[in-house]
């Protein structure tokens, strides 16, 4: 849907597909709702599988990796809006979804008209040499750089080894006198500075791996404690 659309075009185009869900469920025939019942197999056991593995520790349960499960449940719902017994109710709704989805990917691909680019600061952040932490100081910096990475947001209880910490703050902060902040725990020290014309970057960086807190990063670095990311 887009980093930048927001949760209400995210809960308008779910609420649409669930109907067409539902619409094959309660009017479709015996031989239509055979159709689709191999792909809500799909669905389950994607879903299964990525609670397994992060369960596991192999990875996170996140939105990202679960993404091409959308695939499989808009052919099942497109089954149910295309029912003859769906009426006019039925290409409505999909007409409704393809509007709403083509607006929010038009506003996410403007958001570097509006002075954002998150896509820009991801590619000047680079790989990651090992664990990273990635602090942004608004929630559409937040979502944006869990669009375009595997970072996932820091819990209170965490404490990780990282070598490397990353501040990515609006445009034009080079001028505030107070940027770049101190680092926000000993031994990291600022190694680079980019000032881009839709973002702004710090990245620290220490010899040796140091354990840092959510709060103690964004306390020190001025951020929303929800907005501190971990990248493996």
């Amino acid at each position: 849907i887009g980093a930048g659309a927001g949760a209400a075009v995210a809960v308008a185009v779910t609420l649409g597909l669930l109907v067409g869900i539902w619409l094959l469920v309660r009017r479709g025939t015996g031989e239509e709702r055979r159709g689709a019942r191999a792909l809500a197999v799909v669905v389950g056991g994607g879903l299964v599988l990525g609670l397994l593995l992060a369960i596991g520790g192999w990875d996170y349960l996140v939105d990202r990796n679960l993404i091409w499960l959308i695939v499989p449940v808009v052919v099942i719902s497109a089954a149910g809006l295309g029912l003859t017994a769906a009426g006019r109710l039925g290409p409505a709704i999909a007409v409704a979804i393809c509007c709403v989805s083509a607006g929010a990917a038009v506003s996410a691909a403007g958001e570097i008209k509006n002075g954002e680019d998150w896509a820009g600061a991801v590619a000047a952040m680079g790989d990651a040499r090992g664990a990273r932490m990635v602090v942004t100081r608004d929630g559409s910096g937040f979502r944006g750089i869990r669009a375009y990475t595997d970072a996932v947001p820091l819990t209170a209880a965490e404490m990780p080894l990282v070598d490397e910490l990353v501040l990515i703050d609006a445009p034009g902060t080079g001028s505030d006198p107070a940027w770049p902040p101190a680092p926000p725990a000993p031994g990291l020290s600022p190694a680079e500075e980019i000032q881009a014309e839709h973002f702004s970057l710090v990245r620290y960086r220490s010899e040796q791996p140091v354990s840092l807190s959510r709060p103690q990063v964004a306390g020190g670095l001025g951020a929303d404690p929800r907005y501190v990311l971990i990248e493996r």
